[in-house]
């Protein structure tokens, strides 16, 4: 933007100019009453006023159009996508990657997860932002925000809830004898499984015996379960008896006995 700017005969003496868009000022400090050149920065606005005041405080303007060429005004905030972890997904890791993309008109600005900064890097081929970020979780249903602004200060929030388990549920085996006669009878054994969210399924060499759902409300319930008197169906010679207790992350517990039945 060219400035041209003058006093009126025996005035006071130009002391500086102020430039405003739309009648406020975009200005840190004053230009100049020397200035010939100013280049306008990314602004919203419609019209440019530059404003001289001289020595007496008196001002005198001149207004025009923003260029038709400058930069277009983006009303619309960042489109923000999480690729993983899922909204409610169940993650068996304390440390978890935060992956997605973020599609933007104009320029990214700002880009933070639980408020800290993190890199969102150009991809020309998408023709989309992309960032990766790992952050370490306690286990429990947890949440994490992620705030996008762009160049206009157009912002977009949310949060994002997932559970992390990463705790192998617990699994104890009472009552197992190493033999039993041949006319014994099946042997009947205690069992007790508990993890710390409340969601358990108890397996006898691959069969599910007992199963406990996790339900809403979505929040992590400590849960403990006795099975007592459980017979264990034997043949004669070796039995291999495996328990394997599993939870709600995929996470595994296992006890494994050889029981020897006496043959004739």
């Amino acid at each position: 933007m060219t400035i041209q700017g003058k006093d009126n005969l025996n005035g006071s003496g130009l002391a500086y100019y102020d430039v405003q868009v739309d009648g406020a000022s975009i200005m840190e400090e004053p230009l100049p009453a020397n200035a010939k050149q100013f280049t306008l920065p990314d602004v919203k606005g419609e019209k440019v006023q530059v404003v001289a005041i001289d020595y007496a405080g008196n001002e005198k303007t001149a207004e025009t159009e923003l260029a038709s060429d400058s930069a277009p005004i983006d009303n619309h905030a960042p489109a923000v996508k999480i690729k993983s972890p899922e909204a409610l997904s169940v993650n068996n890791k304390n440390k978890i990657k935060i992956t997605g993309e973020i599609e933007e008109a104009s320029e990214i600005k700002e880009f933070k997860i639980d408020n800290k900064t993190v890199p969102a890097t150009y991809n020309k081929t998408n023709n989309k932002y992309e960032f990766s970020y790992e952050k370490k979780f306690d286990d429990g249903v947890q949440s994490f925000t992620v705030k996008a602004t762009d160049k206009w200060d157009n912002t977009v929030s949310f949060k994002r809830t997932i559970m992390v388990d990463a705790t192998k549920p617990g699994l104890k085996v009472k009552g197992v004898p190493e033999t039993v006669g041949f006319k014994g009878k099946n042997p009947k054994v205690d069992v007790t499984v508990e993890d710390n969210f409340d969601e358990i399924r108890l397996y006898l060499n691959g069969s599910e015996i007992f199963y406990h759902e996790f339900k809403e409300p979505y929040k992590m319930r400590s849960y403990k379960k006795k099975i007592d008197d459980l017979e264990l169906p034997l043949k004669s010679g070796n039995n291999k008896i495996e328990f394997k207790v599993t939870d709600l992350a995929g996470n595994e517990s296992k006890k494994s006995f050889n029981i020897n039945k006496a043959k004739k």
